[in-house]
C-alpha cells in the first residue's frame, strides 16, 4: 500500500539542503562573498535531487504504482532534476522582482546553473544504474 508518509519522507533531505542554503546565504552571505559557490550548490543540489527521485521512483515500483525499468527511471529522474532546476530559477526571478534583490541573473548565469544541475543529477542517475542492486 502506497503511504504518504514514506512518499514524503524521500523530500527530507532535500528540504534540509533548501534551509542549508537559505541559511548560508542569510547569516553569511556566501554567495556574495563566493560567487562560485552557487555552482557548488546546483551540483549538489542536482545530485540530491536524482538520488531522491531514484529512491522515490524505486519505491513506486516496488509498490507496483510506477512499474519500469532502470533506463526508464533514469529519464524519469533526468526529467525531474531539469524540472526542479527550471523552478529555482523560476524562484530566483520571481525572489528578485519581489524584493528587489541584487542577485546576478544573468542570461549565462542562468544557463549554466541548469547545466549544472543536470550534471548533478546526471551524477546520481549513473550511480544508480551503475549499482548492482
Amino acid at each position: 500500500m502506497l503511504r504518504l508518509d514514506k512518499i514524503l519522507s524521500y523530500f527530507l533531505i532535500p528540504s534540509f539542503f533548501f534551509l542549508f542554503h537559505m541559511f548560508l546565504d542569510l547569516v553569511f552571505d556566501i554567495y556574495e562573498k563566493f560567487p562560485w559557490f552557487s555552482s557548488v550548490m546546483h551540483l549538489a543540489g542536482g545530485i540530491i535531487l536524482g538520488i531522491t527521485f531514484f529512491l522515490l521512483l524505486n519505491y513506486l515500483n516496488r509498490e507496483k504504482y510506477f512499474i519500469s525499468d532502470k533506463f526508464t527511471r533514469f529519464v524519469f529522474v533526468i526529467s525531474l532534476v531539469g524540472l526542479f532546476a527550471i523552478l529555482w530559477e523560476f524562484y530566483e526571478f520571481i525572489m528578485v522582482r519581489i524584493f528587489n534583490l541584487d542577485w546576478v541573473l544573468t542570461y549565462d548565469d542562468t544557463i549554466w546553473d541548469l547545466f549544472v544541475d543536470l550534471v548533478g543529477g546526471l551524477i546520481a542517475s549513473i550511480w544508480f544504474l551503475a549499482r548492482k542492486k
